[in-house]
């Protein structure tokens, strides 16, 4: 192993994608909506428009975690805006949106 691609299986038969007509290497798939063999896929991501595979499945996972804080962040510095809302029944509804 070059470091570059995971550890073969020394009894891994050689493979070859139906699709692709190219050699496949273990734990390889191929994906309809990329057209391409993705080593260790995972899968296809709508959000980032790419598969999740070896080389981005961790910045995937970084992504992931990122928005879940952002989320989180947003959500919490919004809640007081939101019970003020609540409180108050004479806040007209733009205002509010304004300060969201």
């Amino acid at each position: 192993a070059n470091g570059r691609y995971p550890p073969l299986r020394p009894d891994a038969a050689n493979r070859k994608c139906d699709v692709c007509c190219v050699y496949k290497p273990p734990r390889t798939h191929h994906c309809s909506k990329c057209q391409q063999c993705i080593l260790q896929y995972d899968h296809h991501c709508p959000w980032i428009n790419n598969c999740v595979g070896f080389y981005n499945k961790k910045f995937f996972m970084l992504f992931v975690l990122y928005a879940t804080l952002d989320v989180a962040f947003v959500c919490a510095t919004s809640l007081d805006e939101v019970l003020v809302f609540q409180s108050d029944k004479s806040h007209k509804f733009m205002g509010v949106a304004a300060a969201l």
